[in-house]
Parts: structure tokens; C-alpha cells; sequence
């Protein structure tokens, strides 16, 4: 199960990067940048230390600042 937890934040640092790449290229607001590149860091950490539980920060971070359209 691990490695499938693994394999899924991978693919969510992948999605994470490439709205990054968006995010940049249409000059959003710089702290919707800051949030996301925070996440993509604390993803790649949590691989890097083979710690695949998502803590509190980043499920509130994502319930306390959703993207809008």
C-alpha cells in the first residue's frame, strides 16, 4: 500500500507543478503561487523522508484556500 500511496503523490506533485506553470504564466496573485509551491515542497518532503501521511497543514491549507475558475 505504501508504494501506491507513493505513486499517488507523485502524480499529485506532478498536477501541483503544472498548476504552478499556469499559475505563473496567467500573473495570478503571488500568495496562490506561494501556497501551491509550499504544497509541492511538503509533498516531496514527505516522500524524501518516506513519510506518506498528509499532517494536519496541508488538509487545512487545501480546505482554506481552494482555487476558483
Amino acid at each position: 500500500m505504501g508504494s501506491l500511496i507513493s505513486g499517488d503523490l507523485v502524480d499529485a506533485i506532478q498536477y501541483l507543478e503544472a498548476a504552478l506553470a499556469l499559475i505563473d504564466a496567467h500573473d495570478a496573485p503571488a500568495h496562490i503561487g506561494a501556497h501551491v509551491d509550499w504544497s509541492i515542497c511538503h509533498l516531496k518532503e514527505h516522500l524524501e523522508v518516506g513519510n506518506t501521511v498528509l499532517d494536519a497543514s496541508v488538509r487545512s491549507l487545501q480546505a482554506s484556500a481552494p482555487l476558483s475558475h
